[in-house]
Protein backbone atom coordinates (compact mmCIF):
# COMPACT_ATOMS: atom_id res chain seq x y z
CA UNK A 1 0.00 0.00 0.00
CA UNK A 2 1.45 3.32 -1.02
CA UNK A 3 0.15 5.51 1.77
CA UNK A 4 3.21 6.26 3.87
CA UNK A 5 1.21 7.40 6.90
CA UNK A 6 -0.90 4.69 8.54
CA UNK A 7 -1.41 3.63 12.12
CA UNK A 8 -0.59 0.17 13.44
CA UNK A 9 -4.24 -0.82 13.85
CA UNK A 10 -4.94 -0.26 10.16
CA UNK A 11 -1.78 -2.19 9.32
CA UNK A 12 -2.87 -5.24 11.31
CA UNK A 13 -6.26 -5.27 9.64
CA UNK A 14 -4.74 -4.89 6.21
CA UNK A 15 -2.31 -7.74 6.75
CA UNK A 16 -5.23 -9.96 7.70
CA UNK A 17 -7.15 -8.86 4.60
CA UNK A 18 -4.51 -9.19 1.88
CA UNK A 19 -5.16 -11.23 -1.23
CA UNK A 20 -1.68 -11.70 -2.71
CA UNK A 21 -0.93 -12.98 -6.20
CA UNK A 22 2.37 -13.27 -8.02
CA UNK A 23 3.06 -13.14 -11.76
CA UNK A 24 5.81 -12.67 -14.33
CA UNK A 25 5.38 -10.46 -17.40
CA UNK A 26 7.53 -9.91 -20.48
CA UNK A 27 7.98 -6.34 -21.69
CA UNK A 28 9.98 -4.48 -24.31
CA UNK A 29 12.69 -2.87 -22.24
CA UNK A 30 13.56 -0.47 -25.07
CA UNK A 31 10.02 0.54 -26.02
CA UNK A 32 9.93 4.22 -26.88
CA UNK A 33 7.36 6.23 -24.88
CA UNK A 34 5.07 7.40 -27.69
CA UNK A 35 2.91 10.31 -26.59
CA UNK A 36 0.17 9.19 -28.99
CA UNK A 37 -2.00 6.45 -27.56
CA UNK A 38 -4.43 4.51 -29.80
CA UNK A 39 -7.96 4.75 -28.45
CA UNK A 40 -7.17 7.70 -26.15
CA UNK A 41 -6.92 11.51 -26.18
CA UNK A 42 -4.10 13.24 -24.28
CA UNK A 43 -5.50 15.65 -21.67
CA UNK A 44 -2.41 16.38 -19.55
CA UNK A 45 1.35 16.12 -19.98
CA UNK A 46 4.30 17.29 -17.91
CA UNK A 47 7.87 16.61 -19.04
CA UNK A 48 9.36 18.53 -16.07
CA UNK A 49 11.38 21.08 -17.95
CA UNK A 50 10.46 23.07 -14.85
CA UNK A 51 8.53 22.23 -11.70
CA UNK A 52 5.20 24.02 -12.00
CA UNK A 53 3.94 24.51 -8.45
CA UNK A 54 0.53 25.60 -9.73
CA UNK A 55 0.18 22.05 -11.09
CA UNK A 56 1.96 19.97 -8.43
CA UNK A 57 1.72 20.24 -4.66
CA UNK A 58 4.78 19.21 -2.67
CA UNK A 59 4.59 17.56 0.72
CA UNK A 60 5.67 19.36 3.85
CA UNK A 61 5.53 18.53 7.57
CA UNK A 62 1.92 18.13 8.63
CA UNK A 63 0.91 17.39 5.05
CA UNK A 64 -0.77 13.96 5.44
CA UNK A 65 1.37 13.25 8.51
CA UNK A 66 2.00 14.75 11.92
CA UNK A 67 2.75 18.43 12.45
CA UNK A 68 5.95 19.67 14.03
CA UNK A 69 4.22 20.06 17.40
CA UNK A 70 2.99 16.44 17.45
CA UNK A 71 4.77 14.01 19.77
CA UNK A 72 4.58 11.47 16.92
CA UNK A 73 6.36 13.69 14.41
CA UNK A 74 9.67 11.78 14.31
CA UNK A 75 8.57 8.32 15.44
CA UNK A 76 9.83 6.19 12.56
CA UNK A 77 8.60 3.03 14.34
CA UNK A 78 5.04 4.15 13.59
CA UNK A 79 4.13 2.31 10.42
CA UNK A 80 5.39 4.01 7.28
CA UNK A 81 6.18 7.37 8.85
CA UNK A 82 8.99 9.40 7.35
CA UNK A 83 8.43 13.20 7.46
CA UNK A 84 8.17 14.79 4.02
CA UNK A 85 9.48 18.20 3.07
CA UNK A 86 9.13 20.50 0.07
CA UNK A 87 12.90 20.81 -0.19
CA UNK A 88 13.13 17.10 -1.01
CA UNK A 89 11.42 17.74 -4.35
CA UNK A 90 14.49 19.01 -6.16
CA UNK A 91 14.63 21.28 -9.25
CA UNK A 92 14.50 19.40 -12.56
CA UNK A 93 17.83 18.48 -14.13
CA UNK A 94 19.00 20.00 -17.45
CA UNK A 95 17.66 16.91 -19.24
CA UNK A 96 14.20 17.40 -17.65
CA UNK A 97 14.24 14.77 -14.93
CA UNK A 98 12.52 15.58 -11.63
CA UNK A 99 14.45 14.14 -8.65
CA UNK A 100 12.57 13.41 -5.42
CA UNK A 101 14.86 12.44 -2.57
CA UNK A 102 14.88 10.72 0.78
CA UNK A 103 17.79 11.89 2.90
CA UNK A 104 19.29 12.11 6.33
CA UNK A 105 18.00 14.96 8.46
CA UNK A 106 15.07 17.32 8.27
CA UNK A 107 14.70 21.10 8.11
CA UNK A 108 14.52 21.74 11.86
CA UNK A 109 16.93 18.97 12.77
CA UNK A 110 14.22 17.10 14.65
CA UNK A 111 14.20 13.86 12.65
CA UNK A 112 16.80 11.40 11.45
CA UNK A 113 15.32 11.20 7.93
CA UNK A 114 12.92 13.02 5.60
CA UNK A 115 11.43 12.29 2.19
CA UNK A 116 9.42 13.94 -0.61
CA UNK A 117 6.32 13.66 -2.77
CA UNK A 118 4.37 15.45 -5.48
CA UNK A 119 0.61 15.17 -5.74
CA UNK A 120 -2.49 16.71 -7.28
CA UNK A 121 -4.18 17.97 -4.11
CA UNK A 122 -3.32 20.44 -1.41
CA UNK A 123 -3.20 19.93 2.32
CA UNK A 124 -2.60 23.15 4.22
CA UNK A 125 -0.58 26.15 3.05
CA UNK A 126 -3.49 28.14 1.54
CA UNK A 127 -1.11 30.89 0.43
CA UNK A 128 0.34 28.94 -2.50
CA UNK A 129 -1.02 29.10 -6.04
CA UNK A 130 -1.56 25.39 -6.48
CA UNK A 131 -5.05 24.23 -7.54
CA UNK A 132 -6.44 20.80 -6.72
CA UNK A 133 -7.24 18.55 -9.65
CA UNK A 134 -8.39 14.95 -10.05
CA UNK A 135 -8.30 12.05 -12.49
CA UNK A 136 -11.68 10.67 -13.52
CA UNK A 137 -12.80 7.14 -14.51
CA UNK A 138 -12.08 6.07 -18.10
CA UNK A 139 -8.61 7.61 -17.84
CA UNK A 140 -5.15 6.18 -18.48
CA UNK A 141 -2.31 7.48 -16.28
CA UNK A 142 1.36 7.07 -17.22
CA UNK A 143 4.42 7.89 -15.11
CA UNK A 144 7.88 7.25 -16.50
CA UNK A 145 10.46 6.95 -13.74
CA UNK A 146 13.45 5.18 -12.29
CA UNK A 147 13.28 3.99 -8.68
CA UNK A 148 16.07 3.90 -6.07
CA UNK A 149 17.45 0.65 -4.70
CA UNK A 150 18.15 0.61 -0.99
CA UNK A 151 17.01 -1.47 1.96
CA UNK A 152 14.04 0.08 3.75
CA UNK A 153 13.04 2.57 1.04
CA UNK A 154 9.78 2.24 -0.86
CA UNK A 155 8.89 4.22 -3.98
CA UNK A 156 5.34 4.51 -5.24
CA UNK A 157 2.99 5.94 -7.83
CA UNK A 158 -0.65 5.68 -6.89
CA UNK A 159 -4.16 7.02 -7.26
CA UNK A 160 -5.77 8.00 -3.98
CA UNK A 161 -9.46 8.68 -3.29
CA UNK A 162 -10.12 8.64 0.44
CA UNK A 163 -13.42 9.09 2.22
CA UNK A 164 -14.98 7.56 5.32
CA UNK A 165 -17.26 5.34 3.24
CA UNK A 166 -14.87 4.57 0.40
CA UNK A 167 -11.18 4.41 1.26
CA UNK A 168 -9.97 3.90 -2.31
CA UNK A 169 -6.47 3.45 -3.68
CA UNK A 170 -4.92 2.09 -6.88
CA UNK A 171 -1.17 1.50 -6.57
CA UNK A 172 0.39 0.94 -9.99
CA UNK A 173 3.90 0.86 -8.55
CA UNK A 174 5.11 0.06 -5.05
CA UNK A 175 8.65 -1.18 -4.46
CA UNK A 176 10.32 -3.59 -2.02
CA UNK A 177 13.34 -1.58 -0.89
CA UNK A 178 16.53 -3.25 -2.09
CA UNK A 179 14.64 -6.03 -3.92
CA UNK A 180 14.04 -4.20 -7.18
CA UNK A 181 13.55 -7.26 -9.36
CA UNK A 182 9.88 -7.18 -8.30
CA UNK A 183 7.31 -4.59 -7.37
CA UNK A 184 3.67 -4.66 -6.30
CA UNK A 185 0.31 -3.40 -7.56
CA UNK A 186 -2.65 -2.97 -5.22
CA UNK A 187 -6.36 -2.20 -5.29
CA UNK A 188 -7.53 -1.05 -1.85
CA UNK A 189 -11.17 -0.31 -1.10
CA UNK A 190 -13.78 -0.25 1.64
CA UNK A 191 -14.80 1.81 4.63
CA UNK A 192 -12.14 3.62 6.62
CA UNK A 193 -10.65 1.25 9.20
CA UNK A 194 -12.11 -1.82 7.46
CA UNK A 195 -10.47 -1.76 4.06
CA UNK A 196 -9.67 -4.76 1.88
CA UNK A 197 -6.81 -5.14 -0.55
CA UNK A 198 -6.06 -7.25 -3.61
CA UNK A 199 -2.38 -7.26 -4.56
CA UNK A 200 -0.11 -8.76 -7.17
CA UNK A 201 3.64 -9.08 -6.97
CA UNK A 202 5.05 -8.34 -10.43
CA UNK A 203 8.30 -9.59 -11.94
CA UNK A 204 9.35 -8.17 -15.31
CA UNK A 205 11.48 -9.91 -17.93
CA UNK A 206 12.96 -8.68 -21.20
CA UNK A 207 12.78 -10.23 -24.69
CA UNK A 208 15.35 -12.88 -23.67
CA UNK A 209 13.37 -13.80 -20.54
CA UNK A 210 15.98 -12.21 -18.28
CA UNK A 211 14.70 -10.61 -15.10
CA UNK A 212 14.69 -6.80 -15.20
CA UNK A 213 16.01 -4.77 -12.28
CA UNK A 214 13.66 -1.78 -12.29
CA UNK A 215 16.18 0.39 -10.42
CA UNK A 216 18.48 0.24 -13.46
CA UNK A 217 15.94 1.42 -16.03
CA UNK A 218 13.51 4.22 -16.74
CA UNK A 219 10.18 2.43 -17.26
CA UNK A 220 6.69 3.75 -18.03
CA UNK A 221 4.26 2.52 -15.37
CA UNK A 222 0.57 3.01 -16.10
CA UNK A 223 -2.94 2.24 -14.95
CA UNK A 224 -6.24 2.54 -16.76
CA UNK A 225 -9.54 2.36 -14.90
CA UNK A 226 -13.13 2.61 -16.04
CA UNK A 227 -16.46 3.22 -14.36
CA UNK A 228 -17.78 -0.26 -14.95
CA UNK A 229 -15.73 -3.30 -14.08
CA UNK A 230 -11.94 -3.18 -14.37
CA UNK A 231 -8.57 -1.67 -13.55
CA UNK A 232 -5.59 -2.48 -15.79
CA UNK A 233 -1.86 -2.13 -15.19
CA UNK A 234 0.88 -1.63 -17.80
CA UNK A 235 4.65 -1.24 -18.11
CA UNK A 236 6.09 0.16 -21.36
CA UNK A 237 2.61 -0.33 -22.91
CA UNK A 238 2.58 -4.07 -22.09
CA UNK A 239 -0.28 -5.40 -19.88
CA UNK A 240 0.98 -6.52 -16.46
CA UNK A 241 -2.20 -7.53 -14.66
CA UNK A 242 -5.71 -6.32 -13.97
CA UNK A 243 -8.43 -6.17 -11.35
CA UNK A 244 -11.94 -7.02 -12.51
CA UNK A 245 -15.36 -6.91 -10.96
CA UNK A 246 -16.38 -10.25 -9.54
CA UNK A 247 -12.86 -11.69 -9.48
CA UNK A 248 -12.93 -14.01 -6.44
CA UNK A 249 -16.20 -12.32 -5.53
CA UNK A 250 -14.50 -9.49 -3.65
CA UNK A 251 -15.44 -6.40 -5.63
CA UNK A 252 -19.15 -5.70 -5.12
CA UNK A 253 -20.50 -2.38 -6.38
CA UNK A 254 -17.41 -1.70 -8.51
CA UNK A 255 -18.87 1.53 -9.89
CA UNK A 256 -18.82 3.01 -6.40
CA UNK A 257 -15.17 2.04 -5.93
CA UNK A 258 -13.75 3.88 -8.95
CA UNK A 259 -14.36 7.48 -8.02
CA UNK A 260 -12.20 10.44 -9.12
CA UNK A 261 -8.68 10.05 -7.78
CA UNK A 262 -5.71 12.19 -6.79
CA UNK A 263 -2.32 11.22 -8.23
CA UNK A 264 0.66 10.88 -5.90
CA UNK A 265 4.32 10.10 -6.66
CA UNK A 266 6.92 9.80 -3.93
CA UNK A 267 9.05 7.69 -1.64
CA UNK A 268 9.41 6.89 2.04
CA UNK A 269 9.59 3.87 4.33
CA UNK A 270 9.04 0.57 2.56
CA UNK A 271 5.56 -0.63 3.54
CA UNK A 272 6.00 -4.11 2.06
CA UNK A 273 8.54 -5.65 4.45
CA UNK A 274 9.87 -5.19 7.97
CA UNK A 275 12.71 -2.85 7.02
CA UNK A 276 12.78 0.93 7.53
CA UNK A 277 14.83 3.78 6.10
CA UNK A 278 17.26 3.29 8.99
CA UNK A 279 18.41 0.14 7.21
CA UNK A 280 19.45 2.01 4.06
CA UNK A 281 23.13 2.84 3.63
CA UNK A 282 22.87 5.15 0.60
CA UNK A 283 21.65 8.70 1.23
CA UNK A 284 20.33 10.66 -0.41
CA UNK A 285 18.39 8.12 -2.50
CA UNK A 286 16.57 9.52 -5.50
CA UNK A 287 13.33 8.69 -7.28
CA UNK A 288 13.73 10.10 -10.80
CA UNK A 289 10.56 11.14 -12.66
CA UNK A 290 10.78 11.65 -16.43
CA UNK A 291 7.18 12.53 -17.29
CA UNK A 292 3.52 12.23 -16.33
CA UNK A 293 0.82 11.81 -18.98
CA UNK A 294 -2.93 11.42 -18.59
CA UNK A 295 -5.37 10.32 -21.28
CA UNK A 296 -9.13 9.99 -21.61
CA UNK A 297 -10.62 7.08 -23.54
CA UNK A 298 -12.14 7.91 -26.92
CA UNK A 299 -15.90 8.28 -26.65
CA UNK A 300 -15.71 9.37 -23.01
CA UNK A 301 -15.66 12.89 -21.59
CA UNK A 302 -12.83 14.13 -19.39
CA UNK A 303 -14.59 17.31 -18.22
CA UNK A 304 -17.73 16.75 -16.17
CA UNK A 305 -20.45 19.40 -15.71
CA UNK A 306 -21.73 19.32 -12.13
CA UNK A 307 -25.29 20.47 -12.82
CA UNK A 308 -27.76 17.69 -13.52
CA UNK A 309 -28.18 14.70 -15.81
CA UNK A 310 -29.44 16.84 -18.72
CA UNK A 311 -27.14 19.88 -18.38
CA UNK A 312 -30.23 22.09 -18.46
CA UNK A 313 -31.43 24.94 -16.25
CA UNK A 314 -34.42 27.27 -16.00
CA UNK A 315 -33.80 30.93 -15.22
CA UNK A 316 -36.31 33.69 -14.54
CA UNK A 317 -36.05 36.96 -16.42
CA UNK A 318 -37.16 39.22 -13.55
CA UNK A 319 -33.53 40.39 -13.11
CA UNK A 320 -33.56 39.84 -9.36
CA UNK A 321 -31.39 37.48 -7.34
CA UNK A 322 -33.29 34.64 -8.96
CA UNK A 323 -32.12 35.55 -12.45
CA UNK A 324 -28.96 33.45 -12.14
CA UNK A 325 -27.67 30.08 -11.01
CA UNK A 326 -24.35 28.48 -10.12
CA UNK A 327 -22.74 25.30 -11.34
CA UNK A 328 -19.29 23.77 -11.75
CA UNK A 329 -17.18 21.76 -14.17
CA UNK A 330 -14.13 19.65 -13.43
CA UNK A 331 -10.81 21.50 -13.55
CA UNK A 332 -7.65 20.35 -15.36
CA UNK A 333 -4.35 22.23 -15.23
CA UNK A 334 -3.00 23.71 -18.45
CA UNK A 335 -6.44 23.47 -20.10
CA UNK A 336 -8.22 26.55 -21.49
CA UNK A 337 -11.92 27.12 -20.72
CA UNK A 338 -13.89 29.35 -23.10
CA UNK A 339 -17.62 30.08 -23.32
CA UNK A 340 -19.15 30.93 -26.67
CA UNK A 341 -20.41 34.49 -27.07
CA UNK A 342 -24.04 34.56 -25.99
CA UNK A 343 -25.86 37.86 -26.35
CA UNK A 344 -28.33 37.42 -23.52
CA UNK A 345 -26.21 35.93 -20.71
CA UNK A 346 -23.30 36.77 -18.47
CA UNK A 347 -21.09 34.01 -17.12
CA UNK A 348 -18.74 34.79 -14.25
CA UNK A 349 -16.26 32.84 -12.20
CA UNK A 350 -17.04 32.59 -8.49
CA UNK A 351 -14.53 32.74 -5.67
CA UNK A 352 -14.08 29.09 -4.73
CA UNK A 353 -11.60 27.87 -7.30
CA UNK A 354 -8.69 27.15 -4.97
CA UNK A 355 -10.79 25.06 -2.60
CA UNK A 356 -11.30 21.90 -4.65
CA UNK A 357 -10.93 20.38 -8.10
CA UNK A 358 -13.82 22.25 -9.73
CA UNK A 359 -14.19 25.36 -11.87
CA UNK A 360 -17.17 27.37 -10.62
CA UNK A 361 -19.47 29.57 -12.73
CA UNK A 362 -22.48 31.80 -12.20
CA UNK A 363 -24.74 32.43 -15.20
CA UNK A 364 -27.09 35.43 -15.26
CA UNK A 365 -29.86 36.52 -17.61
CA UNK A 366 -29.29 40.00 -19.01
CA UNK A 367 -32.11 42.59 -19.10
CA UNK A 368 -34.26 42.46 -22.20
CA UNK A 369 -33.75 38.77 -22.82
CA UNK A 370 -36.80 37.27 -24.57
CA UNK A 371 -38.41 34.17 -23.11
CA UNK A 372 -37.39 30.92 -24.74
CA UNK A 373 -34.69 28.28 -25.01
CA UNK A 374 -30.99 29.05 -25.52
CA UNK A 375 -28.07 26.73 -26.19
CA UNK A 376 -24.70 27.73 -24.74
CA UNK A 377 -21.47 25.77 -24.93
CA UNK A 378 -18.19 25.60 -23.04
CA UNK A 379 -15.11 24.62 -25.04
CA UNK A 380 -12.23 23.08 -23.07
CA UNK A 381 -8.97 23.01 -25.04
CA UNK A 382 -6.22 20.75 -23.74
CA UNK A 383 -2.50 21.38 -24.34
CA UNK A 384 -2.38 18.51 -26.86
CA UNK A 385 -4.95 20.20 -29.11
CA UNK A 386 -7.77 17.87 -28.10
CA UNK A 387 -11.01 19.73 -27.33
CA UNK A 388 -14.26 18.93 -25.57
CA UNK A 389 -17.46 20.94 -25.96
CA UNK A 390 -19.96 20.89 -23.11
CA UNK A 391 -23.52 22.01 -23.95
CA UNK A 392 -25.64 24.03 -21.54
CA UNK A 393 -29.33 24.49 -22.35
CA UNK A 394 -31.09 27.40 -20.63
CA UNK A 395 -34.80 28.04 -20.61
CA UNK A 396 -35.69 31.65 -19.78
CA UNK A 397 -39.14 32.04 -18.30
CA UNK A 398 -41.18 34.65 -16.44
CA UNK A 399 -41.82 32.60 -13.31
CA UNK A 400 -45.53 32.29 -13.97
Amino acid sequence: MAIFYKNSISLIFLLLSLNFLSAQYQIDLNAKPDIKKPGYHLIFSDDFTTLDTTVWDRSCPGNDGWNYDSPNFCKAEIFGFVPTNKSNVLPPTPDSILPIQIRRGEERGLCDFSSGEIKTYRVGDPSNQFRNWKIYPNSLVEVRMKVPKCRGIGSAAWLFGPSNENQNEIDFLETFGENTTTYQTNFIYGKSGRVKMSSERVRLTDSTRQTIDISENFLTYATGFDARNRIDFFVNNAPVGSVRQGRNGIFPNFRKRVQPFDLRIGLGNSTLDKTTVKDCDQFPSLLLVDFVRIYIREGERAVQMMLNSTNEMRLRNDYSWNDGAGFAVSYFPKAKYEWDEIEHFKIDHTGHETEDNLQYYWVSVLPGTPLGEYNLSLTVSFQSGYKEILPLKITVWDGK
